[in-house]
């Protein structure tokens, strides 16, 4: 019965993949995306249907499926770099997009915004990784080398509240006068 399950999953979210195909690209040009808060919207619909996809492909047995649901994951991913790419140029050229407002606006939480590592990335791999492993310690046996020891991670010392509190206050002035500079250049 599972299997009935993720096959509706999949051509809920191949639906969906339709869905924001015709959203990006309408007849009318005048209805296409052009912000910064559309594209924010369209990436989280992606992160949405690739969360779906890799769950399905992970999911079901049938090959010949998990083939089909690869292809449809990989292009996902790769729409998915392409609009953040989008994003960052429509951010001035900032990496950091923030997505908290349309998270509120569209009514989800922020772990939407986590990109799992596809589990077929280590599952393809699996064999070839075990292979390298024993590799290398047959190498380390044959010449007597030992492993470097990693030197520990020193953690910076905490901040105490007071300047936590003021670094926090900064950051959010500086947020509030980039949206306030933003606004006015819209007026």
């Amino acid at each position: 019965m599972a299997n009935v399950t993720f096959d509706i999953q999949w051509r809920e979210a191949m639906m969906e993949l339709l869905d924001q195909l015709e959203a990006e690209n309408p007849e009318d040009t005048s209805l296409a995306p052009r912000d910064l808060a559309e594209y924010s919207c369209i990436y989280i619909k992606y992160l949405q249907i690739f969360k779906k996809l890799e769950e399905c492909y992970d999911q079901l047995v049938h090959p010949q499926k998990r083939l089909d649901i690869k292809r449809a994951l990989e292009g996902t991913i790769g729409r998915i770099l392409e609009i953040k790419s989008w994003m960052v140029k429509l951010n001035n050229g900032n990496d950091c997009v923030q997505l908290d407002d349309i998270l509120v606006d569209l009514k989800l939480t922020p772990d939407v915004l986590e990109i799992p590592t596809p589990r077929y990335y280590v599952e393809d791999r699996a064999k070839e990784l075990d292979d390298r492993s024993k590799f290398l310690d047959a190498l380390v046996e044959k010449y007597n080398v030992r492993r470097p020891q990693e030197p520990p991670i020193l953690l910076p010392p905490a901040l105490p509240e007071e300047e936590a509190i003021r670094v926090i206050q900064v950051n959010e002035r500086g947020r509030q006068g980039r949206e306030r500079a933003r606004i006015m250049c819209e007026i």
